[in-house]
């Protein structure tokens, strides 16, 4: 509640500069769009137009370019006070970067794939047990999971889930999520394309549950969480898309209900816990779509 407070403040200041409503340009035509918030009196912005990183705490002295040895592409995690993004620079490609909202503070987090090829961080840079965890790119080992501590030596591939130059998945399609102790995402490899789990060790990062037997797949999609639990729908080739739940353990992970009985799929998707309940919409042919 803090940090959306905090958000909402800042956001109304760079509205409004003064109580009778006067509005005050705090740049000229560079199209800012937020990335995050570094704490509760300063935000980071990027230029639609240059891709630049601009930083601001609602005033227009405070409303700065951070630097331009970098462009900012997609996400903004924030970790320690620091927001980490996918950046662009000439000499690395496409690489994980952060910034603490100034020009020495911002800086290349490691060249996952060496030289100018990319790694193109994706799956949302989720923080997990003081981690940023994503998948990345790389020439020898694909795309697999990997973490950061923000450091160099700290940015270390979980496992190599798929041996050698083959990708446990494709970009995007990860679908990380943390519940309770684990952080849970989607890999595709002799089971197909299943749910697993990690602890942060190559030996705690196993398949959850092989939902639809053999290769075949589930293709599980994340809605969210109930009580420490992962929610999610996957289609175990009995039922059809269905919702599941899963605390993590083989036993633990089993259909919710079969909501469009048979073979036949449901819709279910925005999830949100409310008053000790799992509230959702669902869509099935008797009922259409309902709560």
């Amino acid at each position: 509640m803090k940090n959306f407070t905090g958000k909402l403040l800042l956001l109304a200041t760079l509205a409004f500069s003064a109580l009778n409503a006067q509005v005050t340009k705090l740049n000229n035509n560079q199209g800012l769009q937020f990335v995050g918030l570094l704490d509760a009196n300063r935000a980071v912005f990027y230029s639609h137009g240059t891709h630049m990183l601009w930083i601001s705490d609602g005033t227009l002295t405070g409303t700065n370019q951070i630097t331009s040895k970098v462009t900012y592409d997609a996400f903004g995690t924030v970790m320690n006070g620091r927001i980490y993004f996918r950046g662009f620079s000439p000499a690395t490609g496409y690489e994980l970067w952060r910034t603490d909202g100034t020009d020495a503070g911002t800086t290349l987090v490691q060249d996952t794939n060496p030289g100018t090829a990319s790694s193109n961080p994706s799956d949302r840079l989720l923080v997990f047990a003081n981690h940023i965890y994503f998948s990345a790119q790389t020439a020898a080992k694909g795309r697999e999971l990997w973490k950061t501590d923000g450091t160099d030596e700290g940015t270390v591939l979980v496992k190599d889930i798929i041996s050698g130059t083959g990708s446990s998945n494709t970009e995007a399609l990860y679908k990380i999520k943390v519940a309770g102790n684990h952080l849970y995402f989607v890999a595709n490899t002799n089971l197909g394309e299943e749910l697993w789990k990690t602890d942060g060790t190559a030996e705690g990062t196993i398949p959850v549950r092989d939902i639809n037997p053999g290769a075949a797949s589930a293709s599980p999609i994340i809605l969210g969480t109930y009580q420490g639990r992962l929610v999610f729908t996957a289609n175990d080739s009995v039922h059809g898309f269905e919702p599941w739940i899963s605390n993590g353990s083989l036993a633990g992970t089993y259909l919710l209900k079969d909501l469009e009985p048979g073979s036949q799929s449901s819709i279910t998707e925005q999830l949100v816990e409310f008053n000790g309940k799992m509230l959702f919409t669902g869509q099935e042919k008797v009922h259409g779509q309902e709560l």
